[in-house]
């Protein structure tokens, strides 16, 4: 693991998986819902799964703690939100509250 990595998990108690592709935080809002804060591949990588690989690893481990849905959020002004909207719709959440700058998005696991 990073030293970043290390920094956040010992602040905010969310979890992180790094890989040689990329990396995914995460944190467990309550026994009901996982909430991945953070997901990125490397460019070389990117539209071959490998995002949805590593969502898929939160998905299992949420789903072991007994979690029945999963969180993710799209901040508007980010580089670009047009793409990872598309993407969190791809990998089946759906939008279920937005305001000014975010949307927050749902999938039940």
């Amino acid at each position: 693991m990073s030293m970043y990595a290390d920094f956040v998990k010992e602040h905010s108690h969310d979890y992180i998986l790094e890989t040689e592709i990329g990396f995914v935080q995460w944190r467990y809002l309550n026994e009901n819902q996982a909430y991945i804060v953070n997901i990125w591949t490397n460019p070389d990588y990117r539209k071959l799964g490998k995002a949805s690989d590593l969502a898929d690893v939160v998905v299992e481990r949420a789903k072991n703690r007994g979690c029945k849905e999963l969180l993710g959020t799209v901040y508007l002004k980010a580089n670009n939100a047009s793409r990872s909207m598309a993407i969190l719709s791809a990998y089946g959440m759906e939008p279920v509250s937005a305001d000014k700058d975010i949307i927050t998005y749902r999938k039940a696991i």
